[in-house]
């Protein structure tokens, strides 16, 4: 097999199977006998886990060797593992499937993200990393990054995502997520601080655990563009765009302080640290954004407003399948901007076209979509190409590739 059917055969193994505890996934991690560090974070959370773990990679590396774990890509597979922040070179990822694929000879029962979580692992040991910081994937509890055991777990937010899967509440959610804690480590959170008794009442029943609560530290935006704050009374700037990204970065923050590294080294660190997909500018006025649901679509538009106040904007929107796409668009329509629905080569794409009305068109081919928009768009007007992260790589991809 060529290296890209070798990715095929990973992405179509099983996605879900019903599960009530990860002793499965434990006995065959521990057949592996993985040299790993000590020192290991995990990131969990409804939105904002890709940003916060790649911030603290960057933080980390100007001290350690550092093996970051993150799903799912936007442009390339090999975005999901990377050492020292950047995508782990074909070689690499090739030598570590060839490894997967015998394993799941022995053990067929693994699912893509258990075979996916397994890889990056066997990456990390064989490349000898100093530290690693795995994204969760779906809720923390029975995630497959779970089976290791954490210094740092970063709870970034709690959203209505994934409530079909972990709801029916937000506290069934946030249940799943704070089941991540371990004994002897210790939990950063910026979450609404009106859940903090009950994940400081679950801490206190883990051995040694410890807590810190991020949102009660003095956090103020300074400016927008540039994205400028202060947390703890230290000014701090970004290379990302929205008010998110600087509430992510204080988890971040806090993981290189205690691990004594530098103020200096910190900033420097994370005015360095881009993402595919976050309000990525593509050309000219086009930008690409993984507003993916609900809460990301207020953020997203909680950016327009702010950093293009006085530009007209024109949205171009697709996603999967599991996605609240009415109250998506009820979000977008507040402030109206043109909005144009699309399709894209998915087999977990949502059929959206029944949202089209007077004020929102849906055009069944992206490119056609992207270009209706630019041949509509003024000097004034802003493109914007947003939904699934699948989608807008898809659809940037396609851009690009036209350049």
């Amino acid at each position: 097999m060529t290296l890209k059917e070798k990715i095929q055969w990973l992405e179509t193994r099983p996605r879900f199977k019903p599960k009530t505890s990860l002793d499965h996934l434990k006995e065959v991690y521990d057949t592996l006998n993985l040299k790993l560090p000590s020192l290991k974070v995990h990131v969990v959370g409804t939105n904002g886990k890709g940003s916060t773990t790649m911030m603290t990679t960057h933080i980390l590396k100007t001290k350690y060797k550092v093996g970051s774990f993150i799903s799912p890509y936007v442009y390339n597979f090999n975005e999901r593992i990377l050492i020292q922040g950047d995508p782990v070179s074909d070689d690499v990822l090739e030598k570590a499937l060839d490894e997967t694929i015998k394993l799941y000879e022995t053990y067929p029962t693994l699912t893509f993200f258990e075979l996916l979580t397994l890889m990056a692992l066997m990456i990390f040991s064989e490349a000898s990393c100093d530290a690693i910081v795995m994204e969760a994937g779906i809720g923390g509890r029975l995630d497959a990054t779970n089976i290791l055991t954490y210094t740092y777990s970063l709870i970034v937010s709690v959203g209505h995502d994934h409530l079909r899967l972990l709801g029916p509440t937000l506290i069934d959610v946030l249940k799943e997520k704070i089941a991540i804690m371990k004994p002897n480590g210790h939990l950063l959170s910026t979450v609404d601080s009106k859940f903090n008794n009950l994940i400081k009442a679950h801490v206190n029943k883990v051995e040694h655990a410890t807590v810190s609560f991020l949102r009660e530290n003095p956090f103020k935006i300074a400016t927008r563009y540039p994205l400028t704050f202060t947390y703890k009374e230290t000014l701090y700037e970004l290379a990302f765009i929205g008010d998110h990204y600087a509430s992510n970065a204080r988890l971040a923050i806090e993981v290189g302080l205690n691990e004594d590294i530098s103020v200096e080294n910190i900033k420097e660190a994370l005015l360095l640290t881009t993402m595919p997909g976050r309000f990525e500018k593509i050309v000219g006025d086009v930008y690409v954004d993984s507003a993916h649901n609900q809460e990301a679509m207020e953020c997203l538009t909680h950016t327009l407003n702010h950093v293009f106040k006085h530009d007209k904007k024109t949205i171009i929107l697709s996603v999967l399948g599991d996605k609240d796409v009415k109250h998506m668009l009820d979000i977008l329509k507040q402030d109206n901007h043109t909005i144009i629905l699309t399709s894209f080569d998915d087999p977990r794409y949502q059929d959206i076209s029944q949202y089209q009305d007077y004020y929102i068109l849906f055009i069944k081919d992206a490119m056609e979509a992207y270009q209706y928009a630019t041949n509509k768009k003024d000097d004034q007007t802003k493109i914007i190409i947003t939904g699934s992260i699948h989608f807008i790589g898809y659809l940037g991809s396609k851009i690009k590739q036209a350049l």
